[in-house]
């Protein structure tokens, strides 16, 4: 059996390629995270809960770790409100958001709901859905991504990484980071399916943690 490798397949016709990346600055992907020593941190925890802690010494966060632990809503925010300029929700190019947990899936949702009604006018509530192992009957919200109008923005953590097949998926957006390569190219791979039904050619990745 022969198997194509990536490029072969782009250049063959197979499958498509992105464009440059998008890349969305905020101070957290600019400069990291850094805390003086005897700086008292609030950690947001879930529930909501706001845990306080000293640190002994000067620290400092590399974007994955601090995104895994005390990634705000204002992050969230900045980045909906610069997606909201790219991802037509009326249109039918579907698109995957990579969060780092169900929680920042779960907080995102709205934040981005907000930020395309700014932009667009009035949406529908079905456009942006988490989709996460937490999801209740995510095999039925899967279906619904891959087979109907909306929802047209999943936002996931790694379950729709690997093993479905959208081909109108047309945007990868990262908002956390990951230490495997081949985690990374699955991800890329959920938007690299040709969909002669909208026109696509390309697809876009939009990368607010400095990841490509």
């Amino acid at each position: 059996m022969f198997v194509y490798s990536y490029p072969e397949a782009v250049a063959d016709q197979y499958l498509v390629d992105h464009e440059p990346p998008v890349r969305i600055t905020t101070q957290l992907s600019k400069h990291g995270i850094k805390f003086d020593k005897g700086a008292e941190i609030a950690t947001l925890r879930r529930g909501g809960d706001i845990q306080l802690s000293m640190l002994p010494d000067e620290m400092e966060f590399e974007v994955g770790a601090f995104n895994r632990s005390v990634i705000t809503d204002g992050f969230n925010r900045a980045v909906s409100q610069e997606l909201a300029q790219h991802l037509d929700p009326h249109g039918e190019a579907k698109t995957i958001i990579f969060c780092v947990d169900d929680d920042h899936a779960e907080r995102l949702v709205p934040i981005l709901k907000e930020a395309l009604a700014a932009a667009w006018g009035p949406i529908d509530d079905g456009v942006v859905k988490k989709i996460t192992g937490a999801t209740d009957r995510a095999p039925d919200a899967i279906r619904r991504f891959k087979n109907e109008a909306n929802p047209k923005i999943a936002v996931t953590v790694d379950l729709l990484s690997t093993g479905i097949d959208v081909p109108k998926v047309s945007n990868i957006v990262f908002l956390r980071r990951i230490r495997s390569r081949i985690l990374y190219e699955q991800m890329l791979g959920r938007a690299t399916r040709l969909c002669p039904e909208i026109g696509k050619e390309v697809f876009k990745i939009y990368d607010a943690v400095g990841l490509y």
